[in-house]
């Protein structure tokens, strides 16, 4: 299964050019220039941990993330996914 995710309002990505990434089976690494926001991708995963743990429990969130929908949260960073 595959799941696009946006990333916006956080740290180098600005709500208006935003980070989208494809995650599909088998991804395991980032790769781009120097100053492209890779660690801030890793740091964004990191400090959201407790957050993606608390979709994984509420499955009506994973199920409209799933269908294209998109998570907002009142404070930054904001989160978009789609599978």
């Amino acid at each position: 299964m595959d799941i696009n995710l946006t990333i916006g309002n956080y740290r180098c990505f600005p709500v208006g050019s935003p980070a989208s990434l494809k995650l599909t089976k088998g991804f395991s690494a980032l790769v781009g220039v120097n100053n492209s926001g890779k660690s801030s991708l890793l740091k964004f995963f990191y400090e959201m941990r407790p957050a993606f743990t608390q979709i994984g429990r509420n499955t009506g969130v994973v199920t409209q993330l799933w269908a294209g929908g998109k998570l907002e949260t009142q404070q930054p960073p904001e989160i978009s996914g789609s599978g």
